[in-house]
């Protein structure tokens, strides 16, 4: 396989097939051949017969970009594909003294002997190594490329250019125009640098060495969350301490004990909650405690299910994740002022989380003193500039607002009157 320097090598046996196939025609006297940008191919006054090979553009080659390495890459390796890459010539002629019949005639001749020569061998490459035509540093470079090595001929294909496109290009370049042939040169591979990573063979497969283990669905066969619900109207909050939430999926009832565990951002460690019974393969249930409060944040949490008695959450098996809101539930003590209202919540609220008053329609963000370090549950709020009347008050704890609906004993759904307040006045 061909490495970084191919591209150059590319280059190289295009120049050398070019003195090669024009010295052996002898229509035209090729005196040289570079490889330049179309504004340095003629300066410093050179005059000379000379074709110019620039190399105008790479892109990937859609084909191989992204093949495994054929004779690398055996069933069960993984490997780098390597970078297959189409290069893009514009082959310029130039006539002694600048005469243009002259250099269409070497134009002519180039495309001729590209025409009969339309891939880049093997051979050809050998051929070049030990010609006197290359300087050692080209033939170096042919030798270090390991372009002979490709496993995929590199072919010379002609190019159609629109007058747009090739006007552009010698506009780009501030050069004069001259009459000129576009290649394509496909497809050139360079193998990655990176090592293939071969796995040990298999001695056993499954235990016993039984094989691959069938199942008459399509449903895995690990424990997996589903669902979370709850009863009430918390469902259009969040669940609040003290209520009962149920877990529904499939395989809930596998090995081991289930423990639920809950996760918050602000927590270091989760917490855990063994499920009540009755345990199903379908359903579990475990009813937030009341009795530690000071626990729990409220917030957005995720609940999974740990499965196995003493064992790390690395060895033990454990059930995909669910999303779950803990709201924060009002001790319906709340007292008001014309500049201030005092709540208490349940749990409390830690330094940190953005905590607000909604006040009606209106969002009072709760103001943390500078030095804040514990937990509070009992808060106060700033009401200056609030008009003076009768509001619903909610509070919100890092996007979550405690329950305001209830339901009523004829089954419809009302405010609770407990988080009603009445505002003397605000200072306008």
């Amino acid at each position: 396989m061909s490495n970084a320097l191919a591209i150059a090598a590319v280059t190289t046996m295009l120049d050398y097939l070019l003195t090669q196939a024009l010295a052996r025609s002898g229509a035209v006297n090729l005196e040289s051949v570079t490889a330049k940008p179309l504004d340095k191919a003629r300066e410093g006054g050179d005059s000379t017969n000379q074709v110019n090979i620039f190399l105008y553009q790479l892109l990937p080659n859609a084909a191989w970009r992204n093949q495994d390495i054929p004779s690398r890459v055996r069933p069960g390796e993984t490997g780098r594909s390597p970078l297959a890459l189409t290069l893009s010539y514009l082959i310029t002629a130039y006539g002694k003294n600048n005469d243009d019949i002259e250099g269409q005639r070497l134009l002519g001749s180039a495309m001729q002997s590209l025409h009969d020569m339309p891939e880049i061998r093997p051979r050809d490459i050998e051929q070049a190594l030990g010609s006197t035509n290359l300087s050692p540093d080209k033939q170096e470079l042919l030798a270090s490329s390991n372009l002979k090595n490709q496993i995929d001929r590199v072919r010379i294909t002609p190019q159609i250019l629109s007058v747009e496109e090739v006007s552009k290009m010698w506009a780009t370049f501030q050069a004069p125009y001259r009459i000129s042939a576009a290649y394509e040169v496909s497809v050139v591979l360079i193998d990655s640098a990176m090592p293939v990573q071969a796995a040990l063979p298999v001695l056993t497969r499954g235990a016993g060495d039984r094989g691959v283990m069938v199942q008459a669905d399509l449903t895995p066969p690990f424990p997996t969350l589903e669902a979370l619900t709850w009863p009430g109207q918390q469902q259009r909050t969040g669940l609040a301490l003290g209520a009962r939430l149920t877990l529904q999926g499939h395989h809930l009832n596998s090995p081991g004990e289930p423990i639920v565990r809950f996760k918050h951002p602000q927590l270091s460690q989760p917490l855990e909650l063994r499920p009540q019974p009755p345990l199903s393969g379908n359903q579990i249930s475990v009813t937030l405690p009341t009795d530690e409060p000071s626990a729990w944040l409220a917030g957005f949490y995720t609940v999974d299910l740990q499965y196995g008695q003493g064992g790390t959450e690395q060895s033990a098996q454990v059930s995909n994740a669910l999303g779950v809101a803990i709201a924060p539930t009002l001790i319906p003590n709340i007292s008001a002022t014309s500049n201030g209202l005092t709540l208490e919540c349940s749990p409390s609220v830690q330094p940190g989380q953005q905590v607000s008053l909604l006040l009606g329609g209106r969002e009072i963000a709760f103001e943390w003193e500078p030095d804040a370090a514990e937990a509070l549950n009992r808060l106060n709020f700033s009401l200056t500039g609030v008009s003076a009347g009768e509001y619903w008050v909610r509070l919100r704890v890092d996007g979550v607002d405690s329950a305001l609906v209830v339901r009523s004993a004829d089954g419809k759904l009302a405010f609770n009157p407990a988080y009603r307040v009445t505002l003397p006045g605000g200072a306008e």
